[in-house]
C-alpha cells in the first residue's frame, strides 16, 4: 500500500484514559458536539495541558461547526456538564469526571458485550492489513533478506541438506552441524537456543530485586542524539513500565498520577527523581512524587542544601505523612503478592 505518511503509537499522541474513550462511546452525543469534544481534546489533552485555550469561538469552524451553531452546542455541553467554559477568557475543559455528565447513554449499548470484544481483541492475534501478503502459495526467497541477517546466504531448494559449519549468526562458528538424525546440543544458558520455563524466570525475578534496582538506574539514564537528553512523556512513561512494574502493566489509576507528576513537575525533574527512587530501592510512584516535593521546596534537583555543597538533603518527615502511609501500603501489597525478596 503506497502512503505518503505512517504514524506510529510510539510517536506523540493524545494520552486519554481508556474508561473516558469507551464514555464517549457509550453516551448519545449529536456529531457536532462530538467534533467539538474532539476539537478540545487536542488543543488540551493532545498538547499535553488540562485545558484549551480557543480565542475566538469562530475558531470551531475548523472542525465543521457552523458559526451560528457554536455558541449554542457549547451551552448545552456546558449545562450537560462534559465541559467547563472560562468566558472570560475562553479557555475551555473536558470534566474527565464523566459521572457528572447528564447525557443519556445509547439504547443499544451493552456493557457486557463491549467487555467480550476488548478480550476477544487482546488476546487474540490481529494482522496488518497494510503489509502486502502473498496472493497464493508460501512463496518464499531464494536468499535471506540483507535488512534481517547479516549475510545473504542461499537456502536449500529441496531436501535437507544442511550447512557444514554455523552462520555467522552463533557465537562460535566451529561447531559441525550433522548432515541427518536427530543429533542433540547442550547449549549453556547464554545461547538462545536455551530455553527456560516462566515458572523458573519468576522465581530468578523474585531472588533478584537487587538486579532490578541496578537495571533501574541504568534504563533511566536519558538517551541522547548529539548529546541532548529525552525527557518526553514517551520514554519516561517506558522507563516507569519497563523498571517500576513487576510485568510491564501499568493500571489505569498509576497512568494518571504519572501524566499529572509529569504536568505539574515536567520531564528533566521527574526523570531524575525516578532514577533517584531506583537508587534508594523504593520503586513507587508515591515516594518519586515526595522527591518532587523535595526538589520544589530545594529550588531544584542540583540546589545546595544546608548541610553543605556535597552535603547530602536531610529531610524529616513525620510519621503520619500521606505519602510515606503509601509507599508502605505499596510495599505491603507487593510483599503479599510475591512474598520477600
Amino acid at each position: 500500500m503506497d502512503s505518503n505518511v505512517n504514524p506510529q503509537p510510539t510517536d506523540a499522541h493524545i494520552r486519554i484514559n481508556h474508561e473516558i474513550h469507551r464514555e464517549l462511546i457509550r453516551r448519545k452525543f449529536t456529531q457536532r458536539q462530538r467534533d467539538i469534544i474532539d476539537f478540545i481534546l487536542t488543543l488540551s489533552w493532545g498538547c499535553g495541558k488540562p485545558s484549551a485555550i480557543i480565542p475566538q469561538l469562530k475558531h470551531f469552524e475548523l472542525c465543521g461547526i457552523r458559526k451560528n451553531h457554536i455558541r449554542a452546542e457549547l451551552i448545552a455541553l456546558c449545562g450537560k456538564k462534559v465541559i467547563l467554559w472560562e468566558q472570560s477568557l475562553n479557555i475551555f475543559q473536558i470534566n474527565k469526571h464523566y459521572d457528572q455528565w447528564s447525557v443519556d447513554p445509547i439504547e443499544s449499548f451493552d456493557l457486557k458485550k463491549m467487555k467480550e470484544l476488548i478480550n476477544l481483541n487482546i488476546e487474540n492475534h490481529s494482522p496488518n492489513l497494510t503489509k502486502m501478503v502473498p496472493k497464493k502459495g508460501t512463496q518464499f526467497p531464494n536468499k535471506e533478506p540483507k535488512i534481517g541477517s547479516r549475510k545473504g546466504n542461499s537456502v536449500t531448494h529441496s531436501g535437507t541438506k544442511f550447512l557444514k559449519r554455523e552462520l555467522c549468526g552463533s557465537q562460535k562458528g566451529n561447531f559441525p552441524v550433522p548432515n541427518s538424525g536427530t543429533v542433540r546440543r547442550h547449549y549453556p544458558s547464554h545461547i538462545k537456543a536455551f530455553s527456560v520455563s516462566k515458572e523458573s524466570i519468576k522465581a530468578i525475578i523474585k531472588r533478584s530485586s537487587s538486579n532490578k534496582s541496578i537495571l533501574s538506574e541504568i534504563d533511566t539514564e536519558p538517551k541522547t542524539i548529539n548529546s541532548s537528553p529525552n525527557y518526553s512523556f514517551g520514554y519516561l512513561y517506558q522507563a516507569y513500565e519497563k523498571n517500576f512494574t513487576e510485568d510491564g502493566k501499568v493500571t489505569p489509576f498509576e497512568t494518571e498520577e504519572f501524566g499529572a507528576l509529569f504536568d505539574e513537575y515536567g520531564g528533566e525533574w521527574m526523570l531524575k527523581a525516578m532514577r533517584e527512587a531506583s537508587r534508594h530501592k523504593v520503586l513507587t510512584l508515591a515516594y518519586v512524587g515526595g522527591i518532587l516535593k523535595g526538589y520544589r521546596k530545594r529550588g531544584g534537583p542540583e540546589a545546595v542544601t544546608s548541610g553543605g555543597r556535597d552535603s547530602p538533603a536531610i529531610t524529616t518527615i513525620p510519621e503520619n505523612d500521606p505519602i510515606m502511609d503509601r509507599i508502605r501500603k505499596a510495599d505491603e501489597q507487593r510483599l503479599a503478592q510475591y512474598g520477600t525478596a
